[in-house]
């Protein structure tokens, strides 16, 4: 796979911006468990720390682990996990944002995937307080910029922002987003998987698979099922999954 690199990323750090954020979310169809997002922000390649070499603008081809960052859906389980640690070493900051099924049911998973990541922008803000490499201006936002995954941009966000259709598989900082939420959730719902056995949550991660659905319609749903998602248990019931 070709590397994103970070063509738009650079182009706003020309045109004045000192942070670039990406952000994605994760768990949007699933029956069971949170919506996840991740938000990560990438130094400007002035800032780079040496291991990155970077070899021109675009192009991360310094370091051969950075350069195989893509949406997290193209990688497998174990790619994402060692990524995820090459991410947390060498971006500025990063962050998570959680919103649990309870939240999902009220707001429904729209407004639940924009405040997940709205949580996930505000978590990275609050550790780039401690990041000398910024400025006073990110206080007031006028020197961030978020690039967000998707078609909607987040509604409470002051500053400068735009929405990338695919952005996972086009953006370097959004796909770097992908697997900080991807790895989270994914260790987030084997965890759940032992507090609430019987529904291979550790296996589908909240999925709707045949084994899930035949797990609600033996067991009934769990705390941590989305009602507003497991409508059609009758539905299921009858066809014996």
């Amino acid at each position: 796979m070709k590397s994103l690199g970070l063509k738009l990323e650079t182009r706003l750090f020309k045109s004045g911006y000192s942070v670039v954020v990406g952000c994605d979310e994760v768990g949007r169809g699933a029956l069971a468990g949170p919506v996840v997002a991740g938000a990560v922000a990438w130094k400007p390649e002035s800032r780079i720390k040496s291991s990155w070499t970077l070899r021109g603008p675009e192009t991360l081809e310094g370091n051969q682990e950075l350069s195989k960052i893509q949406d997290s859906k193209l990688l497998s389980e174990r790619q994402r996990e060692e990524l995820e640690i090459h991410i947390k070493h060498n971006a500025l900051a990063w962050g998570v944002g959680v919103v649990g099924s309870g939240v999902i049911d009220k707001i429904n998973i729209h407004q639940a995937n924009l405040l997940a990541m709205e949580r996930a922008v505000k978590n990275l803000i609050t550790k780039l307080s401690n990041v000398a490499e910024t400025d006073k201006k990110l206080k007031h936002r006028e020197n961030i910029y978020l690039l967000i995954d998707g078609k909607f941009v987040l509604p409470k966000w002051s500053g400068e922002q735009t929405a990338v259709v695919d952005g996972d598989a086009k953006i370097f900082s959004i796909a770097s987003a992908s697997i900080i939420a991807k790895v989270y959730r994914d260790r987030l719902m084997m965890k759940l998987d032992k507090k609430f056995p019987g529904y291979e949550l550790a296996s589908h991660k909240g999925y709707g698979t045949s084994a899930h659905r035949k797990a609600i319609v033996k067991k009934g749903m769990s705390k941590i099922h989305r009602k507003t998602f497991c409508g059609n248990i009758d539905v299921w019931r009858s066809k014996t999954v």
